[in-house]
C-alpha cells in the first residue's frame, strides 16, 4: 500500500468544494475553582463528519477526565488537572487542532464551625493559634 487514495470525480470535487475547515474550543467557564466541574467543546466548521479525539499535552489526564463526542469534563477540578488540552480533528481535508488551557485557581476549604476546647492547667493561659 503506497498511502495514495484514489478518488472518483464525485469525491473529488466535493473535496474541492469544501469549505475551509476550523476548530474552536470553547469552555463553559473562564476561570475553574478547585472542586468544580467545567466541560470544553471542540467544534469543528467545514466539514460534516470530523473524527474529534482530545489529550492532554506532556501529561496524562485525570480519572474525573470524561470525553462524550466532541466534549471534554472535567469533574470536581484538582490543581493536577491544570494544563493545556488539546482537541485534534481529523476530516478528510487535514488535521486541525485548537488548545484549551485549564487554569485552576485554588480556593481554601471553608471553615464552617470549630469546636476548641482548652483546659486549664497549672494556672497557665493556652495560646491557641488558628491558621487559615
Amino acid at each position: 500500500m503506497t498511502g495514495w487514495e484514489i478518488l472518483n470525480l464525485e469525491e473529488l470535487l466535493s473535496l474541492l468544494a469544501l469549505e475551509p475547515v476550523t476548530v474552536r474550543v470553547t469552555a463553559n467557564k473562564d476561570l475553574v475553582h478547585v472542586g468544580e466541574d467545567v466541560e470544553v467543546r471542540c467544534d469543528v466548521a467545514g466539514d460534516a463528519s470530523p473524527f474529534i479525539r482530545w489529550h492532554k499535552v506532556g501529561g496524562s489526564m485525570g480519572t474525573n477526565v470524561k470525553i462524550r463526542e466532541n466534549t471534554l469534563r472535567v469533574s470536581s477540578v484538582m490543581p493536577d488537572n491544570g494544563g493545556m488540552y488539546r482537541c485534534v480533528a481529523t476530516t478528510r481535508s487535514g488535521i486541525y487542532e485548537d488548545d484549551y488551557a485549564l487554569t485552576i485557581q485554588g480556593k481554601l476549604p471553608l471553615l464552617e464551625e470549630a469546636i476548641l476546647q482548652c483546659c486549664f492547667i497549672c494556672g497557665l493561659v493556652p495560646i491557641i493559634y488558628i491558621f487559615l
